[in-house]
């Protein structure tokens, strides 16, 4: 099994200030004394780092070994297996900075792919808190952008990146229709008006 993690790109936030002018005047320096900073990804808390999922991480590869606890596998209906991360209103996984996540299919997906499933869909949505009920104040919306850089898409799984800096938390919800179970879309037996 093959699977190639690309170690995410780091970036650098140009530290702003305020427009500095002094004046020299017979010797004296006249004007503010200190510049204000912003860390941005200057800090370690924005360090990049990768994190295997549902298989080993490979040696050398400077990555840790992470799970998804809370992550499920189940039949949605005749032809249609969904695996999720975790359930919608359950605790969604820690996705800080930089972070990279490689996620292996469990088992009974990864026959199916390999026995010619289809991999329908790919949804990731992240959330300011890790509890997502209804009790909570989290705020969730799907992910785009560096918040959710999707790569290696495979038979065995996908990466991961919140290529961003700041702190999320994550789900991820996919849809694999089985070998020869595959239903073509409402309109596909439509034709389309030529205008004739």
């Amino acid at each position: 099994m093959s699977v190639t993690l690309r170690r995410p790109r780091r970036w650098l936030r140009v530290a702003s200030a305020p427009l500095v002018t002094a004046f020299v005047t017979a010797g004296v320096l006249v004007g503010p004394a200190a510049v204000s900073t912003s860390t941005g990804c200057t800090t370690h808390n924005c360090d990049s780092d990768c994190v295997w999922v549902g298989a080993p991480a490979p040696d050398g590869s400077g990555c840790s070994a992470g799970t998804a606890p809370d992550a499920r596998l189940y039949q949605a209906s005749d032809v249609e297996l969904v695996w999720e991360s975790s359930p919608v209103t359950g605790t969604w996984i820690h996705f800080p900075g930089l972070r990279t996540y490689t996620l292996i299919w469990p088992t009974e997906m990864l026959q199916v792919l390999q026995a010619g499933g289809i991999l329908q869909t790919l949804n990731v949505w992240i959330s300011t808190a890790a509890d997502n009920s209804a009790m909570s104040d989290a705020t969730s919306t799907p992910a785009s952008g560096l918040t959710a850089e999707v790569s290696g898409v495979s038979d065995f799984g996908f990466a991961l990146t919140n290529g961003s800096c700041a702190e999320y938390y994550v789900r991820v919800e996919v849809h694999v229709v089985q070998p020869g179970g595959a239903t073509p879309p409402a309109d596909a037996g439509a034709t389309a008006d030529a205008g004739d």
